[in-house]
């Protein structure tokens, strides 16, 4: 068993996918994620969800929505610094600056990123 400092600030930012918009640092331990992400004013992905990745999402700056479907029904929640949003695995979601966003997602257990991922 060990403690790890990062210092995370230093690290680097990597691309999401093919939009040059959005850019996240994740770091992995043990199944347990986590990432910081930064979005430009605009930007917005598709509806999408995560069969086995429940999310924490805790707004750090900016403003953004998220479109939500479950079973409650169809909504928009908008998110500014403070806020968190939880969404459990199988609710369709999709998010998008209203303003330039940073925002950080806890996943657990995170299946993603491994490619890009500081990993414990």
């Amino acid at each position: 068993m060990r403690a790890v400092k990062i210092e995370y600030e230093k690290m680097p930012w990597k691309q999401f996918r093919d939009n040059t918009g959005l850019q996240y640092k994740p770091v992995k331990m043990e199944g347990v994620g986590f990432s910081k992400y930064a979005w430009k004013a605009g930007v917005a992905e598709a509806w999408h969800v995560h069969d086995q990745e429940p999310q924490i999402v805790f707004c750090t700056s900016g403003k953004v929505e998220f479109g939500i479907r479950d079973e409650a029904g169809e909504r928009t929640e908008t998110l500014l610094p403070g806020d968190v949003i939880l969404i459990q695995p199988g609710v369709t979601h999709r998010a998008t600056s209203i303003e330039a966003t940073e925002m950080l997602i806890i996943f657990s257990p995170m299946n993603r990123f491994d490619a890009d991922a500081l990993i414990i």
